[in-house]
């Protein structure tokens, strides 16, 4: 295939761009650092700005590895975060050492055994445990059960319970997935606070061939794959289980195949667009963090393709 006219690869070149002018300060683009020092004195390291956001890119579309089903729970309590206003307040990754210190070390069978149910109680016993370790959470955030963090400990207790008790935990390291999004369903059912979305979050990072149909992916398949989206659709209408939504689970199907028209994975064409769209070329490996700043990278993101 054309690189031309690979998917996968126009994508990555509008990225590479994107953030190659945000760090020199070009054109529509600014760019955030996490630690500017730091970053600054990595990317002369490298022979040319763009040489640097070529390595920086690629690097994120490498996806994590899992090793065991606590790994796997980690990842879980990520995309349960992964929603509104979630992550700047819960800031799990950021915070990831006072979760381990504050809850057994994050090993869901020892969470489960202590919190056998999730409610009022229950909710509570855990954000006074977190709150000896993490100074944001306050008495409010506790009493309140429709405060960010009593949402997320409820979350917590109930993906902790999930998996201890869903008889099929041996399918998160197969990455088949059953037929008519069953183990989306499964999820969905077993834990509150995680949509369709969330899950097909979670399955995309630990290695199922699914996408994320977030807002940037519905935009950009309603703009440039109109015909295919809506043909899913149809084919989905009749045999989707209720709960399900059938344009987001159109977009995954619609994602599928144009990965592999497109000879490469859906994870890497679900993440390029998601770099490009929201600007956020986070930290990982060697490379800091850098947030792309622009009036709507979505729109000229799509007026480059």
């Amino acid at each position: 295939m054309n690189t031309e006219d690979n998917l996968c690869e126009k994508i990555k070149e509008i990225c590479i761009n994107q953030l190659t002018k945000a760090i020199e300060g070009n054109g529509h683009y600014k760019a955030k650092y996490v630690k500017e020092k730091d970053s600054s004195e990595k990317i002369k390291k490298y022979n040319s700005t763009k040489e640097y956001a070529r390595s920086h890119i690629e690097t994120l579309l490498l996806p994590d590895e899992y090793e065991n089903y606590d790994d796997i729970f980690r990842r879980l309590l990520i995309s349960g975060q992964n929603r509104h206003m979630m992550p700047r307040v819960i800031g799990f990754m950021q915070r990831k050492d006072c979760f381990e210190q504050a809850l057994w070390g994050l090993k869901y069978v020892e969470i489960a055994k202590e919190y056998q149910i999730a409610n009022e109680h229950t909710e509570k016993e855990l954000l006074l445990r977190l709150k000896n370790y993490i100074s944001e959470i306050n008495n409010d955030s506790i009493e309140n059960s429709r405060s960010l963090w009593r949402v997320y400990a409820k979350f917590i207790i109930k993906a902790a319970l999930f998996m201890q008790k869903y008889p099929g935990k041996e399918v998160f390291f197969t990455h088949k997935l059953p037929k008519n999004f069953a183990l989306h369903n499964d999820i969905m059912q077993g834990i509150s606070g995680i949509g369709f979305t969330l899950a097909c979050d979670f399955l995309k990072e630990i290695g199922f061939d699914t996408a994320k149909p977030d807002l940037h992916i519905l935009a950009f398949l309603n703009e440039m794959y109109t015909q295919q989206l809506e043909a899913k659709k149809n084919n989905l209408r009749c045999i989707l289980p209720k709960n399900i939504p059938l344009e987001e689970a159109a977009a995954v199907e619609t994602m599928n195949d144009l990965a592999v028209q497109n000879q490469c994975s859906v994870y890497a064409l679900d993440k390029l667009i998601w770099l490009c769209c929201s600007g956020n070329y986070y930290s990982k490996g060697d490379f800091p963090g850098i947030t792309v700043e622009s009036k709507s990278l979505r729109d000229l993101f799509l007026e480059k393709l």
